[in-house]
């Protein structure tokens, strides 16, 4: 919009109508850019209250007839939490949203008229506790909503830290707490509950885009379909585990089979019912007696925990446990032993064993923190129901993204992954990758041939085949120096698992637009390092790299290949043709490899290499490609090429981390986005670049 008073860019978004309403109604959202005022600093409404159309004042317009409709629903202020379920495993099927398991605090925040307050699973106002969380709701830009979400404190290693949040709580010092954010029930008078949780996390999406990114609020990511392999990733990482949602279903209070989790450890909330004496040199207590509540309300044993503590939580819970003291244990079945104190059932706590034995008690616990958030009432044995699944495809087939997956099972080769699998991959991560995909001329690896095929099986494929070809990849005609030739684009998710439904298992994509692909809007720097050169060392040319472009006014966004290499991509304004930007870039290589020689090489020649970078700039040129970033790689393993920041290079990157598996795990826990500001660092080729190198500017 360029407007008066709304400005910038905008999300328009049509809702639902409420029972009995024949209008539509809509919101609309402002985007985070430069035209973002936070409300503090400006408010529209007081410093242009007036009309934009006809200056009159509100006032003014509702004399002459005009009334505002302020008929809106109240912000449900008592609505129950959304519960999940414990399952054994996660289920599969695209109908499920997928969403890491956060360890934290279960926290709705209630904005109304601009206020907002902080609650928790039993009703508690902690808006004190989270002050930082509730200032960031309040700058968003709505008078009125409730968030549903998680308060955490993200480790360095971006896992979620419960012992962090509780000594930040202790501390009174929120500053590390988080809001993960990931439903929204309630928006500016519309009652939210009745839409899809798709729905609402689109809304919720567009609410979080308004604040800053690293800040006090931020949107759980999700994935879809897949679950299965997105918990075993989870529980790869070391995560507590994984949460999947019904995506097509309304907002239920209460647990339900529409939110299930699946837990890589066990782990749930005990009640305590005594202590025993600590030994040695230890005070406050040896170990705590847990129990739950059974289905007649009895308090059961469940074993004791005497491990996780520090000396700061064993002499808070001691005292805890001395102003609860009595003298008769609320155990139905106490443990038979010596030596044993009671308090009445009150103090909840979160435990971490690895089983549950036969007799109905806790191996190996571990103590993770004091839950005040908790109804010690409400604490029973978790115990894991079979995951829902979904009816099979027929014939052995899948679907994904819409597109139907035949042979799901089939192992690609020399990849080593089911086609199935790799649909799900795609579906993921599509959100990610079409950004750098969409709207360029596209060439694939197909490896169609099943485990039996190996690389020798797998060709290169850049012009659609006149028969049997996915309508979902549109075709362009090119017309080449030669000839005119048909290629193709992938323009949605829809046409890219079409690809994989054709076995491809590399996608590499031009460095202009098809709808002007005869000029770039970037270059390519393609290290390649030669014999005796680890990847530690092409990070550091990569550098070197960078800081040359960077004194040209030009920028470099890093890109693992999928293999030893690292690609450096520079946004550049769509205006030179292609054998000029190759002129520039072959330039720009030669008096690279002339100032460091040591570090770096021109040639192709195998021969030149070893123990050098090889910096390719022959991606640049007319018709040539490069991967696709979140492209896989037809190698054993499956790596995929994943865009990452300088500081990420910096602290020592592993390319080989990347894979299948890894990066949906990777995206869903970012903090912010390796290439923030690629758009705004856009640069021309001006002529004085190409003078600085010796070139004569292109005409």
């Amino acid at each position: 919009l360029t407007g008066s008073k709304l400005t910038g860019a905008w999300v328009l978004v049509r809702m639902k109508p409420r029972p009995g309403e024949k209008r539509e109604n809509w919101l609309l959202i402002k985007e985070r850019d430069d035209h973002v005022r936070p409300r503090a600093e400006y408010d529209v409404l007081v410093a242009e209250a007036d009309s934009a159309a006809s200056g009159r004042t509100m006032e003014q317009i509702a004399s002459g007839g005009v009334a505002r409709d302020t008929a809106t629903a109240p912000v449900p202020l008592d609505a129950p939490f959304q519960l999940a379920t414990l399952v054994d495993e996660a289920p599969d099927g695209q109908q499920w949203l997928h969403e890491i398991k956060y360890d934290g605090y279960r926290l709705q925040v209630a904005l109304d008229r601009g206020r907002a307050r902080v609650i928790t699973r039993n009703r508690a106002d902690w808006t004190d506790r989270f002050g930082p969380i509730a200032a960031v709701v309040e700058a968003l830009p709505a008078t009125s909503a409730l968030l549903d979400g998680e308060a955490v404190v993200f480790a360095a290693d971006g896992r979620t830290d419960f012992g962090a949040l509780q000594a930040a709580l202790s501390a009174k010092d929120p500053g590390p707490i988080v809001f993960v954010a990931f439903d929204v029930l309630y928006l500016d008078g519309f009652d939210l509950r009745d839409e899809s949780l798709l729905r609402r996390k689109e809304l919720l999406k567009a609410l979080a885009d308004t604040v800053p990114t690293g800040g006090s609020l931020r949107f759980a990511e999700h994935f879809t379909g897949g679950g299965p392999a997105f918990h075993a990733s989870a529980c790869g990482l070391l995560l507590e585990g994984s949460v999947s949602k019904r995506g097509d279903r309304p907002w239920v209070g209460g647990r339900s089979s529409d939110w299930l989790k699946a837990k890589c450890l066990g782990r749930q909330e005990f009640v305590v019912g005594g202590w025993t004496d600590p030994a040695g040199t230890r005070e406050g207590f040896g170990a705590l007696l847990l129990g739950v509540f059974d289905e007649t309300g009895a308090l059961r044993y469940a074993g004791r925990v005497g491990t996780g503590f520090t000396d700061q939580t064993l002499a808070a819970i001691k005292a805890r446990l001395d102003r609860s003291a009595t003298e008769v244990s609320p155990f139905a079945d106490p443990p038979r032993t010596s030596g044993l104190h009671w308090v009445r059932p009150e103090l909840v706590v979160e435990v971490a064993f690895r089983e549950w034995t036969r007799d109905g008690v806790v191996r190996q616990p571990s103590f993770q923190g004091a839950r005040e958030d908790a109804d010690p009432r409400a604490v029973v044995r978790e115990r894991p129901d079979p995951a829902p699944s979904e009816p099979a495809p027929a014939d052995g087939e899948a679907v994904a993204a819409g597109v139907t997956i035949t042979n799901p099972t089939k192992v690609l080769g020399p990849a080593g992954i089911a086609k199935g699998d790799l649909a799900r991959y795609y579906e993921t991560v599509a959100p990610w990758m079409m950004p750098h995909l969409a709207g360029r001329l596209v060439t694939v690896v197909r490896c169609p041939h099943g485990s039996g095929g190996g690389a020798a099986d797998c060709f290169y494929q850049k012009h659609p085949e006149p028969k049997g070809w996915p309508d979902a990849l549109r075709a362009v005609p090119v017309h080449d120096r030669k000839a005119t030739l048909d290629y193709f684009t992938v323009e949605d998710a829809r046409a890219l698992l079409s690809l994989v439904q054709l076995g491809a298992l590399e996608i590499h994509v031009w460095n202009s637009l098809a709808t002007d692909y005869e000029r770039p809007d970037r270059f390519v720097l393609d290290l390649d390092p030669g014999e005796g050169v680890g990847f530690a060392e092409v990070c550091a040319a990569g550098r070197i790299v960078r800081d040359a472009l960077d004194a040209l006014g030009l920028a470099a966004y890093p890109k693992t290949t999928g293999g030893r290499g690292l690609h450096l991509i520079t946004p550049i304004e769509v205006e030179h043709d292609f054998d000029a930007v190759r002129s520039w870039t072959h330039a720009f290589v030669e008096a690279l490899s002339a100032a460091h020689p040591a570090v770096f090489t021109a040639r192709m020649s195998k021969v030149l290499r070893p123990g050098r970078v090889f910096v390719d700039y022959l991606r640049n040129a007319h018709g040539a490609t490069a991967v696709c970033a979140f492209s896989t790689r037809a190698r054993p393993g499956v790596p995929v090429s994943v865009p990452v920041s300088w500081e990420e290079i910096d602290a020592g990157l592993d390319p080989a981390a990347f894979d299948t598996a890894s990066v949906p795990l990777r995206l869903a826990s970012l903090k912010a986005d390796p290439w923030a500001g690629y758009e705004a660092s856009r640069r021309p080729l001006e002529a004085a670049l190409f003078a600085a190198l010796g070139l004569t500017p292109p005409a």
